[in-house]
């Protein structure tokens, strides 16, 4: 392995098989070939590991705590002997950085416990629900999941329990929010994603029923925010600028179609293959990004072309 990496340097090398931990060592640098990392990249986390080995004291790979880490790479930021490549002064978060991953690839990083959240199970349960019930995708799921365990912080930081909510104290989380800064389209996104919550959590009979219906978020203005995509026109002009019939031309204009004209999603994009594709009925294929399932789109064959070459 060592011989792949460090070609020219036979004292590099004899250091490199010399430095305790050398298997270990071996196995990461042997996982982040693998994935595709450059020999120049390599070099340095060998040299990184190197040190790491000797600030920490290491003669056996052993578990190592996080602020033990960080001492370590204090350790590095201050040295300025021969082995000191970076510029002074400047933080070593790079060692920081492959010590964590190294002894997380090994599972010997001691990651402290977190408590548990005082309402995890209901957390949890309700996360099943969007999943079983409605088929949520999984950032969906985790949105709604986070902003009902905000509202549930709060709740507990105050001492009060689920079963005996009103919506007083909603309405207090809201205003408490809106004294911070929230904007209105954050309290709306928090406002409906606690009406799901409280609609699970009635019919569980963690909390009174009807509390969903009485909770009223903000009204947005339909002009308020700025466009985030460009205008059509604008499109159309993307569009027709490249006319080439290069294969990167060819492909950048079939996602642009797929994106402004099919009103495609980036990973519906990208999921998409030539055996979605039916030729005869001049549609295709898309699996959905949300609430799984497929879609059947007609295309232009045009389009169907240029996607060929993607």
């Amino acid at each position: 392995m060592i011989e792949t990496i460090i070609l020219e340097e036979p004292a590099a090398r004899a250091r490199y098989l010399t430095v305790p931990c050398l298997e270990e060592r071996e196995q990461f640098l042997r996982y982040l070939l693998q994935r595709g990392l450059s020999h120049a990249r390599l070099r340095s986390i060998s040299g990184y590991m190197l040190q790491i080995v000797r600030l920490m004291g290491l003669t056996t790979f052993r578990t190592v705590a996080p602020d033990e880490i960080e001492n370590a790479s204090r350790s590095w930021d201050a040295y300025r002997g021969p082995d000191r490549r970076r510029k002074p002064g400047k933080p070593a978060c790079s060692l920081a950085f492959v010590a964590k991953n190294w002894f997380r690839f090994h599972g010997r990083l001691a990651v402290p416990s977190v408590p548990l959240h005082p309402f995890n199970r209901e957390i949890a349960d309700f996360s099943e629900f969007m999943r079983s019930t409605y088929g949520l995708a999984a950032a969906t799921m985790f949105g709604y999941s986070s902003r009902a365990k905000l509202f549930l912080t709060w709740l507990a930081e105050r001492g009060n329990t689920l079963s005996s909510v009103s919506l007083k104290e909603v309405d207090e989380f809201f205003e408490a929010k809106r004294t911070q800064g929230w904007r209105l389209s954050t309290l709306a996104n928090h406002g409906q994603a606690l009406r799901s919550f409280f609609s699970h959590a009635g019919a569980r009979g963690w909390c009174a029923p009807g509390l969903a219906a009485g909770i009223r978020t903000p009204a947005l203005p339909k002009y308020a925010e700025v466009p985030k995509g460009p205008t059509w026109k604008n499109v159309r002009r993307m569009l027709r600028y490249d006319t080439k019939t290069a294969v990167p031309s060819l492909r950048a204009h079939a996602i642009l179609s797929l994106c402004s004209i099919y009103a495609l999603r980036s990973s519906e994009v990208a999921g998409l293959r030539l055996s979605d594709i039916d030729w005869r009925e001049e549609t295709f294929c898309v699996r959905r990004a949300k609430r799984g399932g497929t879609r059947s789109i007609h295309y232009s064959t045009k389009w169907a072309r240029r996607f060929c070459v993607i």
